[in-house]
């Protein structure tokens, strides 16, 4: 049970960093500037990761294609 609850814990805060990059990278216009905004946030690779699996589940092109951006300025593949 302890387990389950720390996963599911776990799920909420992906979700609200996601919700969060989310928005950051929406409110940018620029392209540039939405991965200079990541830059600034330095978020670990993991949880950009998780991120990016729950922008693609919303359709939320925007920060999949800076996530995706971000990756490949850092040289990793994902």
């Amino acid at each position: 049970m302890e387990n389950e609850e720390l996963s599911n814990s776990l799920n909420q805060i992906y979700i609200a960093l996601a919700t969060t990059i989310s928005a950051i990278c929406r409110s940018i216009p620029n392209k540039e500037d939405r991965i200079d905004a990541l830059k600034k946030i330095n978020p670990p690779i993991e949880h950009l990761k998780a991120v990016y699996q729950i922008a693609i589940e919303r359709e939320d092109y925007e920060t999949c294609d800076a996530i995706k951006n971000y990756f490949q300025e850092k040289g990793i593949n994902y």
